[in-house]
This record gives C-alpha cells, structure tokens and sequence, in this order.
C-alpha cells in the first residue's frame, strides 16, 4: 500500500503526540527518530574546505534533546517552526564542535554553515555529548530537523510508568482507524542489550 503524503501523515502524528501527552503515565512524546537510528556515515564539508567530514547524523523533533535530558551548551535547539519551515539548520555535540574547530580555529562555531550536499546549513545549537553504548568512544554527531510526515517518535513515561503497544495502538485507532503501531521499543532495554 502506498504511503500517504507527508501533509496526510503530519495532522494524524500530532494528534497522537497531544493524546500520549494527556495520559497520566507519559512525562513528555516527542516525533523524533530514536539515537540508535542515526547514520554513522553522513558526510558534510566545511566553507573553504573539499574534504569532507564522515559523523553520525539523526533526524529528531523539537524536544529530543529535553526528553533526553541532553544539555544544550550554547545556542539553542529546534523549534516547532523550524521544523515546518523545513529550516536548513543543525545542532551538533560538542565533540563534532570541537573537530570543526581544530580545521577551523579562527571561526566561531555556533552560527557558522556547514555544507550537506550542496545545501548551506547553519549551526543554530552545540549539545553535551552523548555516549552510544555500542560506541567505544563518543563520535561527533549533527542533528538535523525531522522530516514532515515521519511516523517515528520517542515517549518518556514517568518514573516507574508503564505504557503498552497495545494502549498507544487504540489512541492511533481512535485518531484514524487505517493506523497501527508498527513497532514499540523501549530505550532502557535496548540499552541493556547492547550493554550484555
């Protein structure tokens, strides 16, 4: 079946992220891509530079970085504007800051564009790093707005709250009954798994 277009999908996914935040058990839901779905072979190039640098790269709504508990450092982190705006924008770890500013030590990092492709796009936040379990070491990082339409999102329920597949599927049915939940994974056992 083919998927419907983003302007069909965005109305259906808000909903939802406004009926999980009513429920009692859920703290803050987020459309976000979760930090295990980052590729670790995207490739940008700095203004005044051909080489280009290979990092980690997710697509992630406007509270990741709050629902994370990941603390912004400077700057500032996406806004629901930025994301319909479809805003050429990023917010980077400091250890990709910190690589930048070993090519370039005569420029100020946050505020500066960096070049995906052939689109300029600005570094509008600098966050704390973050280690992946399955990284040996921190890597570099950039993370740009999520993408109208995407059906990925992160729930952060509060302590000692449980919220089941099944529970999120009939708020979805009740929204538009052609949805269902495709996957649920939650965050803390996945990083167990890859801890063990």
């Amino acid at each position: 079946r083919p998927r419907p277009p983003a302007e069909q999908v965005q109305p259906i996914i808000n909903e939802l992220i406004n009926q999980l935040a009513e429920q009692p058990e859920v703290q803050m839901a987020t459309q976000s891509n979760p930090p295990f779905n980052a590729r670790d072979d995207a490739t940008f190039t700095l203004v005044g530079h051909e080489e280009p640098i290979v990092t980690s790269a997710n697509m992630i709504g406007n509270d990741y970085f709050s629902l994370l508990e990941q603390p912004l450092l400077q700057g500032r982190e996406f806004t629901k504007t930025d994301l319909q705006a479809k805003a050429q924008v990023v917010v980077i770890n400091a250890e990709l800051a910190a690589q930048i500013s070993a090519i370039n030590p005569n420029t100020e990092v946050l505020d500066s564009q960096i070049y995906f492709g052939k689109i300029p796009i600005t570094i509008i936040g600098i966050v704390q790093n973050a280690q992946l379990p399955w990284h040996k070491t921190v890597q570099g990082k950039f993370n740009l707005p999520m993408r109208e339409g995407s059906t990925s999102f992160l729930i952060k329920l509060h302590p000692k709250q449980h919220l089941s597949r099944e529970r999120i599927g009939e708020l979805l049915k009740k929204i538009d009954p052609k949805w269902t939940v495709w996957d649920y994974v939650n965050l803390h056992d996945l990083h167990l798994q890859y801890l063990f």
